[in-house]
């Protein structure tokens, strides 16, 4: 049995040491995005999010977004009764169907105080979103989320998907996965009914 000479020791830790630092350096990056997505207190857009996990019955996170023309909102700031919060984009072939939908319940209820707000997860959302706008006639809130910041925060796995959220408290009251038809008369039933008010109209 032979054994490594002294020469063969220091070549085969030349290799190693770098190996191994690669691996803790993987690791530990992995780590740090780990606990970024899941931390309660998350300050992905320069606010504390702070608090509870994001379902049914918890408060939603006081997130800030931004208009297309580059002015911003909190959630805070809402004033409404219910918020009908749609999470869409332009490649998103379920979300266009559903869409001209979500105009009409903007038209139908917000006098009432339920109001929409989508917000586009395109990566391009400046030259793909407002062509959409347009055609499509929208005037119901339009955000963007240019850093994935709110996607990240939402750890959202599919889209469409649809938030509806208290006005005065954010407490989160549902989650409507996939394309929904938002004038069906139960649909507005159940949302008329969120808000506190008659569904018998």
């Amino acid at each position: 049995m032979t054994t490594p000479s002294r020469k063969q020791k220091i070549s085969l830790l030349q290799v190693l040491i770098p190996v191994a630092a690669i691996i803790v350096l993987a690791i530990s990056s992995t780590l740090l995005l780990r606990e970024r997505l899941n931390d309660e207190h998350y300050e992905g857009d320069g606010h504390t999010h702070e608090g509870q996990e994001i379902s049914v019955g918890n408060p939603f996170p006081d997130l800030k977004f931004t208009r297309l023309d580059g002015s911003t909102t909190r959630l805070s700031e809402f004033k409404g009764k219910l918020l009908v919060l749609n999470l869409w984009a332009t490649w998103c072939e379920a979300c266009m169907v559903e869409m001209p939908s979500l105009q009409k319940l903007h038209e139908q209820l917000s006098k009432d105080g339920i109001e929409v707000w989508a917000l586009s997860l395109d990566e391009s959302y400046q030259s793909e979103v407002p062509p959409v706008v347009k055609k499509l006639g929208l005037t119901f809130e339009i955000f963007s989320d240019p850093n994935q910041q709110i996607g990240e925060t939402l750890q959202t796995e599919m889209i469409p998907v649809t938030y509806i959220i208290e006005g005065s408290t954010r407490k989160l009251l549902a989650v409507e996965e996939g394309e929904k038809d938002w004038i069906d008369p139960g649909m507005v039933k159940k949302l008329r009914a969120y808000a506190g008010l008659d569904t018998a109209r």
